[in-house]
């Protein structure tokens, strides 16, 4: 079945969004896309574990932390990139 993975993809990602960072796609053993459920959550993982550190970041600028935690920060920034237009 296609749907029912679809679905759980979209549902998961959304949940991703709204700021569930523990949000994952778990999908039965029957169901298509296990590998793009895997390469999904790999990323999901990574996106959460970035905002982690972006938010460890900030909290040390807004400390008033050295330099370095506002260095930090912005190089965690700087790793995102916006759809080109």
């Amino acid at each position: 079945m296609v749907a029912g993975p679809v679905y759980v993809f979209n549902r998961q990602i959304q949940s991703f969004c709204a700021g569930d960072l523990s949000s994952r796609v778990k999908l039965r053993k029957s169901d298509l896309f296990q590998s793009e459920a895997a390469e999904i959550n790999r990323s999901l993982a990574l996106l959460a574990d970035r905002i982690k550190r972006i938010d460890i970041a900030a909290q040390s600028v807004l400390d008033g932390s050295e330099e370095a935690a506002r260095e930090s920060l912005l190089a965690e920034l700087r790793g995102f990139r916006e759809a080109e237009d």
